[in-house]
């Protein structure tokens, strides 16, 4: 389950 969180904080990091 490190993926997804990598995937989370890129995500996050794309919207601001």
């Amino acid at each position: 389950t490190g993926e997804i969180v990598v995937r989370l904080d890129l995500q996050l990091f794309d919207e601001p």
